[in-house]
């Protein structure tokens, strides 16, 4: 596995183990986690935000194809924290 798939999937596990604070809704906030480096809790987010948010945080490109200039956004090649 290539690192950027590495970090993308370290990142949907740190999610996982603080899946408390992560809050499903197809409102308008859906997207306000993605742009937020270090992570604010609590993140919302519906199922394509999540995965969204989980290819910027580990520095991937938008897999939406959208480059992320429809948000507020900066890419931030991080690894999750511990």
């Amino acid at each position: 596995m290539n690192d950027t798939r590495q970090a993308i999937v370290q990142w949907a596990q740190w999610a996982h183990a603080n899946s408390a604070h992560f809050n499903y809704t197809e409102g308008p906030l859906r997207m306000s986690a993605i742009g937020v480096y270090p992570p604010q809790f609590p993140i919302n987010a519906d199922c394509s935000a999540f995965v969204t948010w989980c290819y910027w945080i580990a520095g991937a490109d938008d897999p939406n194809g959208l480059g992320y200039n429809h948000q507020r956004l900066h890419r931030h090649p991080a690894q999750p924290r511990a």
